[in-house]
């Protein structure tokens, strides 16, 4: 940390005499309530000094487009633990997860980022998101270069095992899907369910596997901190490809669980109407299993697009993700349902 800035030529002011004289009185507090804290506690000279040390980092910036344009932006501002640079309405900011906070010095497994929304209307979004960096920091006050590798080393392995056994799920569901191919015999309509629930399966998970790789491409340094000039780079928020992808994830996670209500039904009526099964149709439970996720899935696509001003489509805490999630929930109370009412009726 610095010592105080010299003169009264704050920047962010813009040559305001009260506004510089307004500064000057904080810095002075500060030093003043500085010298009742401990030794190597942080004090308020330190807060101060780093937000004016933020505001002068991205005073240019701010000038260029307050003069570019007449719409609203974010402004740069200082959260305590990182410098947000200004940003255009409906930009996500990356910037480089904390080195330093609280007195303490953390060091990172992986090349991850924290990221802030600016929303269309020129306002930040009130949650800084540190997701990544809390999930993969190590807290160290001398940074021992073995500990950090091998934390890197034991992330590594166990992302390669996650790979892996996606991979392998999808080539047994494969597996299973030629076969009831190459033996016509098999496609009946307890099978024919059978393949549709491997078949989501599938689209689950290569869309999660495309996703994921997207997903830590965009996270990467290169694309959203420049580690040389240690500047954040402020990028467009999820592109079309991304949303394409987010979505054909959501619509393979939610089949998968329609498709498996289906195979309730059929196997509620196989025990409570046996005599029945050979008037039963396909296009039933293809509606149920496909086309009602479907519905669903473009409503919720439609109503995010339109109405969501966050516009992060990877961010799972997100209010217009119950368009899905209820309908997923209410599958999973009639498919519980059905078989406690199964289980009830074997145990009379």
């Amino acid at each position: 940390m610095g010592g105080v800035v010299a003169g009264s030529d704050f920047i962010g002011c813009n040559g305001n005499l009260d506004c510089q004289l307004l500064r000057q009185q904080q810095v002075e507090a500060a030093e003043e309530d500085s010298l009742l804290l401990l030794p190597g506690t942080l004090s308020e000279l330190d807060i101060v000094m780093d937000e004016v040390k933020c505001m002068a980092q991205w005073a240019g910036s701010t000038e260029m487009l307050r003069a570019s344009s007449d719409e609203p932006f974010c402004e740069a501002g200082w959260n305590h633990a990182s410098c947000w640079p200004p940003a255009l309405p409906g930009e996500l900011i990356h910037v480089a997860c904390p080195a330093d906070f609280g007195g303490l010095h953390y060091t990172y497994i992986t090349n991850v980022t924290a990221w802030r929304q600016c929303y269309t209307n020129g306002t930040w979004d009130m949650f800084d998101n540190y997701t990544d960096c809390l999930r993969n920091q190590i807290q160290t006050s001398d940074p021992d270069a073995g500990s950090v590798q091998f934390a890197m080393t034991l992330n590594a392995i166990c992302a390669f095992l996650l790979y892996i056994g996606y991979f392998l799920s999808l080539g047994s569901c494969l597996l299973a899907i030629s076969i009831y191919a190459r033996f016509r015999t098999l496609c009946r309509l307890r099978n024919v369910i059978h393949l549709n629930l491997i078949t989501t399966y599938v689209i689950s998970g290569v869309a999660y596997l495309i996703a994921s790789f997207v997903q830590q491409n965009s996270m990467s340094p290169t694309n959203s901190y420049d580690e040389t000039t240690n500047q954040a780079q402020i990028t467009q928020q999820n592109t079309t490809d991304i949303k394409c992808i987010i979505v054909a994830f959501t619509y393979g996670q939610m089949t998968t669980f329609f498709w498996a209500l289906c195979e309730g039904i059929y196997m509620t009526c196989v025990l409570f109407r046996p005599h029945k099964l050979e008037q039963m149709l396909y296009w039933p439970f293809g509606v149920l299993g496909w086309v009602l996720p479907g519905v669903i899935t473009a409503v919720w696509a439609g109503i995010k697009v339109e109405f969501d001003l966050r516009g992060d489509w990877l961010y799972p805490l997100n209010k217009y993700n119950y368009i899905y999630l209820v309908p997923i929930l209410v599958v999973l109370a009639v498919r519980s349902c059905l078989r406690c009412y199964v289980v009830s009726h074997i145990l009379k």
